[in-house]
């Protein structure tokens, strides 16, 4: 997860231990959720990057998506995520290793893994064991999930799990549920969706 370029998710990475620390002092485990408010701007003292981008917010209207569907969804609350999520997915992009949640403190990571510093690696052999097959559709301007990072996943679960790996052209991450109703590229990955599906 080393080729991330998009902002918020380098900015939160360089501040994982921050958020961590401050999140659960004040008991929040779920951003935007039901105590979001009432430490909004107590969490943005300290993590203006962070905070900056939520309230830019939303989906950014672009040329891969559908426009009217991003300005209403842009008009609702945000759905809560859960702190622990997002720090493990910037967790992945620092260390560029498939491995548990590190919580920052080696006493928790002893108590959460059989007293280890350290959390363990996953190992993805065991995704392969489970004999279900995965079909990987990657957006070509996927900002979080890049091409680079889909292919190294996919070679580590080998191609016996792997049945497909499509690179869906003129797609971002948000094109996936807002993409674009007639769009040559819209139409092409909902036919092998549909085919994987049946």
């Amino acid at each position: 997860m080393d080729h991330v370029t998009d902002d918020f998710y380098k900015g939160v990475a360089n501040l994982g231990e921050v958020i961590y620390d401050s999140f659960h002092f004040a008991k929040v485990y779920e951003i935007f959720g039901p105590k979001w408010k009432d430490v909004a701007s107590v969490v943005c003292l300290f993590a203006k990057d962070f905070c900056k981008k939520e309230v830019l917010g939303g989906i950014q209207v672009n040329d891969y998506v559908n426009e009217f569907r991003v300005r209403v969804a842009n008009t609702r609350e945000p759905a809560g995520a859960s702190v622990k999520s997002l720090l493990h997915f910037t967790q992945l992009m620092k260390t560029s290793e498939f491995q548990q949640f590190n919580y920052y403190d080696g006493d928790k990571n002893r108590d959460h893994y059989d007293g280890r510093v350290d959390p363990p690696i996953i190992n993805l052999d065991n995704v392969s064991k489970t004999n279900i097959p995965v079909a990987m559709f990657v957006a070509e301007h996927d900002r979080m999930a890049t091409d680079k990072d889909s292919r190294k996943l996919a070679k580590k679960l080998g191609p016996q799990t792997v049945i497909e790996y499509t690179v869906v052209k003129n797609f971002d991450h948000y094109s996936f549920s807002m993409y674009k109703p007639g769009s040559n590229e819209a139409e092409a990955y909902l036919k092998r969706l549909a085919y994987w599906v049946q």
